[in-house]
């Protein structure tokens, strides 16, 4: 019986042993202590484990971090060696390299440009250049051709000329202070020029274009003016126009129904504005001073021939030679009517003439007079609403005379809080022309 229970003991600790939460094999062999507290019976097979249970390890708050592992540098990629060496003999043969020379043209330290013969797609001119005109420059349909105000454009001879063709358009507006000029190349290197250094600017059928502060000096032709206007409609905008020296018409405008107002032509061979084939407009502020007997009587200040009918309003015409045209040359039934005009001068012709002019023309406000051919020719000009003198004008007397608002008569002419006779009262030439005398 002893022995049984021995060996009882000796299972129950192994039993124990095993059930171990570490699993680790330890010594379980009981105490006389443990011994005293373990009691079994046959009848009981219930055994109670009176160890106490391990402590748990509790982690740590802030664990220190792993050593990072060693990276191993990546082995270097061998170099390529060319199987294939190039031969590096120099060929005496071989042609040799030669830096290109760019060469650049300067007038007066400004850098030229050279406009292409033909322009095909839109451009923009900036004023820090000079932009040469070598013969005839074309401007082809649909291109817009825009110019920077205070640009200087030029002429390189007598064979230059710009040209823009039907549907294109040309956007130059100047200001007061910085004028778009179109001049010869002896005006920019001498300082000093004539009539006839370069032909001239053509709009034909032009679009949506305006020319506002442009002044063009030197050109013409024997027969090409500075500026030809072919059939361009009012939609069009010339204003601050000034022709300075053409060796023949200045501005000519052929059909159409483009409007013109304030204009200044000084110094022209031929007839210093042409109307002709059909034109229809208006016109205000327009100054002429005829200076030139190049074409004895037919330069005339204003050549009207054929047109439609026109309205004009403060137009001026003056002269300073004897051997000059009429002031204003009316022909084959043109009908028109002149307001608030002075027409005088040193003419051998008469101030206006007429040829077969239109009945339904009138004359009203306008200051006639002082020529050598006398006030008018051939024309009905009442004296009542004008002050008339076939010889000098008596200008205390012609000052008298009232003029009338031009606003009055259509919307597109520019009203001013005081009317004025003549074309220069305002003063809107001051600043931005050459030429004018105070």
């Amino acid at each position: 019986m002893k022995n049984l229970v021995w060996i009882s003991k000796i299972a129950i600790a192994l039993l124990l042993l095993g059930c171990s939460s570490n699993g680790d094999f330890q010594d379980k062999s009981p105490s006389p202590e443990t011994e005293q507290n373990i009691e079994t019976s046959p009848q009981d097979t219930n055994i109670t484990n009176t160890n106490p249970k391990p402590e748990e390890t509790i982690p740590e708050e802030n664990p220190k971090p792993e050593p990072e592992k060693e990276k191993k540098e990546p082995l270097p990629e061998k170099p390529y060696i060319n199987p294939f060496q190039p031969d590096t003999t120099p060929n005496p043969n071989a042609p040799q390299y030669v830096e290109p020379k760019i060469e650049r043209e300067y007038i007066n330290n400004r850098e030229v440009r050279t406009l292409p013969k033909r322009i095909e797609q839109d451009i923009q001119l900036s004023n820090k250049y000079l932009w040469k005109i070598d013969g005839t420059v074309e401007v082809v349909s649909g291109i817009q051709f825009q110019i920077e105000a205070g640009t200087t454009l030029f002429g390189e001879d007598a064979t230059s000329s710009i040209h823009f063709q039907p549907n294109s358009s040309i956007i130059a507006i100047g200001k007061k202070e910085s004028p778009i000029i179109w001049t010869s190349r002896e005006d920019l290197e001498k300082g000093i020029s004539s009539a006839g250094k370069w032909r001239g600017i053509e709009l034909d059928s032009v679009v949506n274009s305006v020319l506002k502060y442009n002044q063009i000096r030197y050109s013409g032709s024997q027969s090409t003016p500075s500026i030809r206007l072919k059939n361009i409609s009012y939609q069009n905008i010339l204003e601050y126009i000034e022709i300075y020296q053409s060796s023949y018409d200045g501005i000519e405008i052929d059909g159409g129904d483009v409007n013109l107002r304030n204009a200044i032509l000084l110094g022209v061979d031929g007839d210093s504005l042409s109307l002709q084939n059909g034109w229809s407009g208006k016109m205000q502020n327009i100054y002429i001073q005829q200076s030139s007997d190049r074409f004895g009587d037919k330069s005339s200040g204003i050549d009207i021939h054929n047109i439609e009918g026109g309205i004009f309003s403060n137009i001026e015409i003056r002269s300073s030679a004897r051997d000059v045209g009429a002031g204003i040359y009316i022909r084959n039934g043109s009908d028109i009517e002149l307001y608030n005009s002075i027409v005088t001068g040193e003419r051998t012709s008469s101030c206006i003439e007429g040829e077969k002019v239109s009945s339904q023309s009138k004359f009203e406000s306008n200051i006639i007079g002082g020529c050598q051919g006398g006030s008018h020719k051939s024309i009905d000009i009442d004296s009542d609403t004008n002050y008339i003198s076939t010889k000098e004008i008596d200008w205390n007397e012609a000052n008298r005379t009232t003029p009338i608002n031009p606003y009055a008569i259509d919307s597109w002419f520019d009203e001013y809080p005081k009317n004025y006779i003549g074309a220069t009262a305002n003063r809107w030439w001051r600043g931005w022309s050459i030429g004018v005398e105070e």
